[in-house]
């Protein structure tokens, strides 16, 4: 809790210290595994005419653009793949939704959910249901699996 002075005694160890210094400066560059990771959340809802709905909620925020022009851009592919309680694929279906936004729109929309709602035709019985999003600017792909039962 005092002042304290260094006084080096020679060049090398100046040479040296300063060396340390800009290390402990050195501005620090994200890798890849670092960045924000690329995540959404599944659900699924039953609409008015009885039918089950497939909402998938991505973060804004989360989201990787490209930068193209006066434009962001990305592409997101999703796949649904419903298996039966045994374990067998009952139902798949793959989607591209393209997204192009302005800087002020991304601005707006930074807090909120990119919202895909994609409607399953199912009889009733019981499920799981995995979904695959994949950024194609990035390459990231994340997967959810849940269990959900249809009642007639």
């Amino acid at each position: 809790n005092g002042n304290y002075q260094l006084q080096p005694q020679s060049a090398q160890l100046v040479a040296q210290i300063n060396i340390a210094q800009m290390q402990l400066n050195k501005p620090r560059i994200l890798a890849k595994k670092e960045r924000v990771s690329f995540d959404f959340d599944l659900q699924v809802q039953e609409s008015a005419e009885q039918k089950r709905l497939c909402q998938i909620k991505v973060p804004y925020k989360n989201i990787w653009f490209s930068a193209e022009g006066d434009k962001f851009q990305t592409t997101l592919e999703v796949t649904l793949t419903v298996f039966d309680s045994q374990e067998k694929k009952v139902w798949e279906e793959k989607f591209t939704y393209p997204a192009s936004l302005s800087e002020e729109e991304l601005r707006e929309l930074s807090g909120k959910d990119y919202l895909i709602e994609i409607e399953l035709p199912l009889q009733p019985g019981a499920y799981q249901l995995e979904a695959v999003v994949k950024n194609t600017t990035d390459g990231s792909r994340v997967a959810r699996k849940i269990k959900l039962t249809v009642i007639p």
